[in-house]
Parts: C-alpha cells; structure tokens; sequence
C-alpha cells in the first residue's frame, strides 16, 4: 500500500497548511498529541498516516485532512485523471475533454485494478465533464450544468444541499465542483449567491505562496470571477479591490494566468469609478496579449475597450 499514495507530495501539502497557519511541530504535537517524529515523518513523505492521526489533524488544521489525503492517492492511472481535470478547469482548453472521457472509458473498461476505487469517484468525474460541456454550450443549457454539478457533488458528498454549503467539508475535487457551481450560477444572473460560494472557496483555500501551481491558478480563478461578480453587480469598488488582489498574487508569484483579465477588469472598475489611471490598465491588459500572443482575446479586448470606455490607444 505504501506505492498507493503521494506520501512526499501528501506531506508538502500538509507542512505547508502547518505554516500558513503559523503552528511548528511542537505546536501541533501539543494540539493534537500526535508525537512529533511521527509529524516529522509524515512532512516528509516516509509514512502513510493512520486514520484516527488524519483525524486529530483535521481539527488542529481546520479542514477535512482524511478527505484531503485520498486525492493523492497514485497507484491508479484514475490519479492522473484528477490533474488533468484540473488542467482543464484552469485553462478551459474545452478540446481536451473529449481526450479526457476517452481516458476515463479506457481506465473503467480495461483497468482491472478498477475495483480498488469506489465507483462513485468514475462517476462522479464523468458528472463533472458533462457539466463542464453543457455549461459551455450556451445559456440553454446553464440549468443542465447545474443539475448535473449537483449530482457529481452527492457522489461523494452525501446529504449536500447548496444552501447550506458552508456547513461542509469539501475534499479537493469537490472544491473544483463547488468552483464550477459558483461559476454555473454567475451564468444565470445569480452574482450575489455565485461569490458567498466563491468568498467561501477562497477562505478555506491556502493562498499563500506555498500552493501548487494548480492551486495558485484555482485561486486566482476564484478572484477573478469573484471581481467580474462584483462588475456586474455595478459594485465597483469591491470589483476593484479583487482584481487588484488577484494583481498582486500574480505578480508576486511570477505567473501571466489571468493577469490579463485582471488588469482590464481592474481598468473597467477604475473607469466606472472615474479614477485617472484607467487608461494605463487597458494598456497593460492589452500589451501583455500582444507578448503572449493571444490574437483572438487580444482583439476582443480591443473592441470591448473601444465600444464600452472610450479606450482606443491600442498597440499595434
């Protein structure tokens, strides 16, 4: 059992919640009485935790620690599904879901080592993929997406009601169904409801410079579309302050993913609010385009800052 899991990157995770938390070993030794060398060894990667231990650290860590460590499990190709899944959510490459429901047909009809998952989890994964599809077929569709995102979440959370989301513990995957279910609802005119979701998404997160990179690009999606919520809820300031929140975590991290989303969107609240320095926003969302070369978005950009601000100095 030991190959089963990610111990080395289980024990990265959960040292980094540690410190984001400002807690030492001694610390949670002393919270949780787990020894210390048992601590020790699970940070870094040379034990696979006991249940009751995955227990003490859920309540010293605030958040579902047991739920957390079977996402890392790897001693099925089914591992690899789940960060590919993500890849998709963070990058809405859309053509890659189809390479994506191949892969998972393949796994459930030819993997005999299939039965040691529980079968909820495949279907729970084809849930989300149908939702992620319908969501982006259009607003005939945006109900379906939500139909479907709710029962991919019931597969492993059972009793959920998302009225009640707050009163739950999310693993990681259903975080990434509670992030689609966020977005879902924005699509049906449901801002205020779509960010209690993504504020609560982001609160429970570790936003801190020791994520993963595919947790530091959820969290930065959260912000994003927390601020585009906001717009369009003619809250500008609040826009304006999430999206200069998302700025600075790009930055300080050294990533482009959304920067250039976030600048315009920060140009847009500025030039509701009639700050002076919009232009020089819908500048920079634009030129960065143009380094990356993302002609399409780049000329979507262009027009929309043209057609709605008044904005025309664009790079060539």
């Amino acid at each position: 059992m030991f190959e089963s899991y990610d111990t080395k990157s289980f024990g990265v995770y959960i040292r980094n919640v540690r410190i984001s938390l400002g807690l030492t070993q001694k610390d949670v030794s002393r919270l949780t009485r787990i020894n210390s060398e048992t601590l020790r060894k699970m940070e870094n990667g040379m034990t696979i935790p006991k249940f009751e231990t995955l227990e003490y650290l859920s309540v010293a860590y605030k958040q579902d620690v047991l739920a957390v460590f079977t996402f890392f499990r790897k001693d099925q190709e089914l591992y690899g599904l789940y960060k590919d899944l993500d890849y998709i959510i963070v990058s809405n490459e859309l053509e890659r879901l189809n390479d994506f429901q191949d892969n998972l047909k393949a796994i459930e009809n030819g993997n005999e080592k299939i039965v040691l998952f529980n079968n909820n989890e495949i279907d729970q994964l084809k849930l989300i993929t149908e939702g992620i599809k319908f969501l982006n077929l259009g607003s005939n569709h945006y109900q379906d997406a939500l139909d479907i995102l709710n029962q991919a979440i019931h597969k492993t959370l059972k009793g959920f009601k998302v009225d009640r989301f707050e009163y739950f513990k999310y693993n990681q995957i259903e975080k990434r169904i509670l992030l689609l279910l966020a977005v879902t609802y924005a699509e049906l005119g449901e801002y205020e409801f779509s960010n209690e979701l993504l504020i609560f998404l982001m609160n429970i997160s570790n936003g801190n410079q020791f994520m993963s990179q595919t947790d530091l690009f959820m969290y930065i999606k959260i912000i994003f579309n927390i601020s585009y919520n906001y717009h369009e809820l003619d809250q500008f300031e609040n826009s304006l302050e999430y999206a200069t929140k998302g700025i600075e975590l790009c930055l300080k991290n050294e990533t482009t993913y959304l920067l250039s989303g976030l600048l315009f969107r920060r140009a847009v609240s500025k030039k509701n609010l009639r700050c002076p320095d919009s232009e020089s926003d819908f500048k920079k969302s634009i030129e960065l385009l143009n380094v990356m070369e993302h002609e399409v978005l780049k000329k979507i950009y262009i027009d929309k800052a043209a057609e709605l601000y008044g904005y025309t100095n664009n790079p060539i």
